[in-house]
């Protein structure tokens, strides 16, 4: 009884504890949650236009203004800035998620960072047929390209699902043979498939969650490349797997008709030599008297000497 008593006793302990523990846990959130709203409303997330993208930094906060819906139709014809406003779709969002250190997905296009800006994309989408083609030239005093330092505006980076298109503007404009009119397509293209990528992209709470999104993207296409590396890989083994079988059920075959070229061989064999043995001379009786005189024509038979 006693020894049951105890046990109860630690139980009840035990569970009093608990629900202590998970009281001062709440306690806890609750207090973090109030100094979150503190200061979110202290905070900002307004981009400065004196801000400046070091080379080879995350382009978490641009990408992320590059991905949300309508960011391109808010853009004038040339690229003009859009109207100061809130640039997330949440107003709760605070200055501690907007300078979080993100990296970048691991599919980023980190080359084409400072080699062409979306702006300039936009921009070469729109050139006429008279006007000269435009450069994405990027200034040696600052972190943005020339286009962007003349509209006052940061420089919006490509994003990692724009590689192929990215490609093909490179292609046409570093080709033996310009071509201005593929140019133009290829970067219309590229416009295209961001503003419909930036359409049907989720809405995102900070710049971490949607660099949490990008870089599950990327991850999935690099598995996806993978697995597609994988299946041709086993595809190339198994028809070297299958020619090399090939080639010995060829070799057996061979080896068999030989066999049964050696068989035949010696079944031949077997059956000349019982034929010989068949068709041979047989031993003929002899009478005693014969025997007799061809014994004494022998004894009697001498060779001439001298």
């Amino acid at each position: 009884m006693r020894l049951r008593k105890q046990q109860k006793a630690l139980k009840t302990r035990g569970v009093e504890m608990l629900r202590r523990g998970l009281k001062s846990l709440d306690e806890l959130d609750e207090a973090e949650e109030k100094e979150c709203r503190e200061a979110e409303v202290k905070g900002t997330l307004l981009h400065s236009p004196s801000t400046a993208v070091s080379e080879g930094a995350a382009p978490d906060q641009d990408l992320f203004v590059a991905l949300s819906p309508g960011f391109f139709d808010r853009l004038g014809v040339d690229g003009e800035t859009p109207p100061k406003q809130n640039q997330y779709p949440d107003d709760r969002v605070g200055t501690h998620s907007a300078t979080m250190p993100v990296p970048p997905p691991p599919g980023a296009l980190t080359a084409a960072f400072r080699t062409l800006c979306m702006r300039c994309v936009r921009r070469k989408a729109k050139v006429g047929a008279g006007e000269p083609a435009h450069d994405c030239v990027w200034s040696a005093s600052s972190s943005k390209c020339n286009h962007c330092v003349g509209q006052k505006a940061n420089c919006v980076p490509m994003a990692w699902f724009l590689a192929d298109e990215y490609q093909a503007i490179v292609d046409a404009e570093t080709s033996t043979n310009p071509d201005p009119a593929a140019a133009k397509a290829a970067a219309a293209e590229a416009v295209r498939v961001a503003n419909l990528t930036a359409a049907n992209m989720p809405k995102f709470r900070s710049p971490a969650e949607a660099s949490a999104y990008m870089e599950s993207m990327a991850l999935r296409n690099a598995v996806e490349d993978g697995l597609r590396r994988v299946r041709q890989a086993v595809t190339a083994v198994g028809r070297d797997t299958a020619a090399l079988l090939e080639g010995q059920g060829s070799l057996l075959e061979g080896l068999e008709s030989s066999l049964k070229g050696v068989g035949k061989s010696v079944v031949a064999a077997v059956d000349k030599v019982s034929v010989a043995v068949a068709a041979g001379p047989r031993g003929q009786k002899r009478k005693r008297g014969e025997e007799d005189g061809d014994e004494a024509a022998e004894g009697t038979f001498s060779a001439p000497i001298g």
